[in-house]
């Protein structure tokens, strides 16, 4: 019984096995990926979608290369069709060359130029994708597998290299206007402060001079009550003024007569 469920059991794995090899070798498309880990700022990022057993296939309607990002969005790097060129991009700095005849040449190259490779998307999946209709007139839709490729910033000993990331220029810029506007509220408050600062000091200057002022005429008048008060009032005698006058000058030289002689 138990050479049975043995026998049993490997006949089980052989079945899959074929199964999978059946579904392995019908896979017509295939990629290729330069280099799997680029070094922003000096390496292309160069992929090739081919064709493997081109003659299982009566003919192939279109080769795109697709990108997944880590958020998992998909996007189409290049496409190519029956048409002569391949569609164009509207991506910077990619280039997508090729043709799908004849199909034992059919392949779609792909190129990102370095100086556009952004290391924001510092991990990113590729994979190709097929088209068309097999010798026995069954329509075929492949995929590869999807490759991951990673974006290296190159780094010496002793210093780091700027990476001009986008994040990272966008981080700095975010930096340089903050700095900027902290320092534009301090010169506005600062002037708005002085400005008040002006403005009630000339009030208490304007205010210290009329009681300056004010406290002098007071003093004054004050001294000529005073001296008033102090004058001989002539008036009481019935002297005019102009007698008034006189006597004051010579007062002091009159002498007064003795009755005796």
């Amino acid at each position: 019984m138990e050479e049975v469920n043995v026998l049993l059991h490997t006949i089980i794995l052989y079945f899959y096995y074929a199964i999978f090899l059946e579904f392995a070798n019908s896979q017509n498309i295939a990629i290729d990926v330069a280099r799997k880990t680029v070094i922003h700022g000096e390496e292309d990022l160069v992929i090739t979608c081919s064709l493997l057993r081109y003659s299982e296939l009566l003919k192939v309607d279109s080769i795109r290369l697709l990108r997944n990002s880590s958020g998992g969005s998909e996007q189409v790097m290049g496409t190519l069709t029956d048409t002569e060129r391949p569609l164009p991009t509207q991506i910077p700095g990619v280039r997508v060359t090729g043709s799908l005849r004849p199909l034992w040449s059919a392949k779609l190259s792909f190129t990102l130029a370095k100086e556009f490779v952004d290391c924001q998307n510092e991990r990113a999946g590729y994979m190709c994708s097929l088209t068309g209709m097999d010798q026995s007139f069954i329509p075929v839709q492949q995929f590869t597998e999807q490759v991951p490729v990673d974006v290296a910033v190159k780094c010496n000993s002793q210093k780091r290299e700027p990476t001009a990331c986008l994040y990272k220029q966008t981080h700095n810029e975010v930096i340089v206007i903050g700095i900027t506007v902290a320092i534009a509220i301090v010169a506005i408050g600062a002037g708005v402060n002085f400005a008040v600062w002006k403005k009630y000091h000339n009030v208490l200057k304007n205010h210290m001079k009329h009681t300056e002022r004010r406290q002098s005429q007071i003093a004054k008048q004050e001294t000529e009550s005073t001296l008033k008060r102090e004058r001989p009032h002539y008036s009481e005698l019935d002297i005019p003024e102009q007698e008034q006058n006189t006597y004051d000058v010579l007062n002091p030289y009159i002498e007064p007569v003795s009755h005796g002689h």
